[in-house]
C-alpha cells in the first residue's frame, strides 16, 4: 500500500497570495451582516504554489470534483475557504493518481453525508 501524499503549505507564499488576493477581491453577496467581507481566489497558477503541486495533481484535483473553480475573466479563480475546507476534508489522503482522487472524493462525500 503506498503511503498518502502530505500537502504542506509555504506560508511566506500563502502570504503573497492572501495579500495580492485582498488588493483583487470581489463581494461574496450583498445581504451578508458585513458588506466589507470578500471572497478572496487565486489563479490555477497560485493555487498549485499554495498546495505545492504540479500540473497534473492540479487537474486531477479539478477533474474528480476535489476543488471547483469558478471561470473568471480568461482564467480560473479558486475561494482560499475552498483550499482551506480541501486540506481539513482530505488530510492525510493519498491524491496521488485521478482514480486516487476519485475514491477519496466519494469518501469525503459519503463522510460529510452522514453528519447531515
Amino acid at each position: 500500500m503506498e503511503a498518502p501524499i502530505e500537502i504542506k503549505i509555504n506560508s511566506q507564499v500563502l502570504e503573497k497570495i492572501i495579500i495580492q488576493s485582498l488588493e483583487q477581491s470581489i463581494p461574496v453577496n450583498k445581504n451578508q451582516k458585513n458588506d466589507s467581507e470578500y471572497l478572496k481566489c487565486v489563479g490555477s497558477k497560485d493555487t498549485m504554489e499554495i498546495l505545492g503541486i504540479g500540473k497534473r495533481a492540479f487537474e486531477n484535483l479539478v477533474c474528480s470534483h476535489i476543488l471547483e473553480p469558478m471561470q473568471m475573466g480568461s482564467g480560473f479563480k479558486i475561494p482560499l475557504w475552498q483550499l482551506e475546507e480541501f486540506q481539513k476534508s482530505y488530510k492525510g489522503m493519498d491524491l496521488s493518481t485521478y482514480e486516487k482522487c476519485v475514491i477519496a472524493k466519494e469518501k469525503v462525500d459519503a463522510a460529510t453525508s452522514t453528519k447531515d
